[in-house]
């Protein structure tokens, strides 16, 4: 069992990785896992949800960096893992993702 956590960055995303650090701690067993789910070269993406600067072409390894150091820096503890998805993906794809990366990894809690 662990506590899942979409992450995007966000400050929605950053209140529920705290909330899921403090609720593992107060547990004191169950592990927080956060999962980002990138679409491959959309520079635009990456650039509306501030992991790319107006400036920066898009590199996966770049993005990736950018949004494991953010957890760390959040929830030292937490397991990082990204997924990723087609440039333009059609709508849902990144939540039926999140829903599948939950599922298989036996998810207790999605924060």
């Amino acid at each position: 069992m662990a506590f899942i956590v979409p992450f995007d960055g966000s400050a929605l995303a950053e209140a529920a990785l705290v909330r899921a650090r403090e609720f593992s701690a107060a547990l004191e067993e169950t592990p927080v896992v956060v999962v980002t789910v990138i679409p491959r070269g959309n520079t635009e993406y990456a650039r509306e949800r501030g992991w790319l600067d107006s400036d920066e072409t898009f590199e996966m390894a770049v993005v990736v960096e950018r949004l494991h150091r953010q957890v760390v820096d959040l929830a030292p503890g937490a397991d990082f893992r990204h997924l990723s998805v087609d440039t333009y993906a059609p709508p849902g794809t990144i939540a039926s993702k999140i829903r599948r990366f939950a599922i298989d990894a036996d998810a207790s809690m999605v924060f």
